[in-house]
């Protein structure tokens, strides 16, 4: 796996929550860490793809812990929409079509 560059989709934010949540984040690479989780589990499911929400119940938390994550590997073109399930995006990774 190749090493995935951040893409802050709170830079410029003005909400001092957004802002504080990066900074807890962006201490000891936990960003980075979850974006490979998330990626790992898309990857993993295949064609069949994932969901945020199915996701989030893998990593034991919220959508909205994790859906920044998304918004990165979709700016970073590493998963690219093919759905919806259950009212959520399915995902899939480039490598999966």
């Amino acid at each position: 796996m190749t090493q995935l560059g951040l893409f802050d989709t709170s830079r410029g934010q003005k909400n001092s929550e957004s802002q504080a949540a990066h900074e807890r984040l962006t201490k000891g690479n936990c960003k980075q860490l979850q974006m490979y989780r998330v990626l790992g589990y898309v990857e993993s499911a295949g064609q069949h793809g994932a969901t945020c929400r199915e996701v989030a119940e893998f990593m034991e938390t919220g959508m909205n812990a994790i859906s920044g994550r998304f918004t990165e590997l979709k700016a970073n073109e590493r998963i690219e929409k093919i759905g919806v399930r259950n009212g959520c995006a399915v995902y899939i990774t480039k490598e999966a079509r």
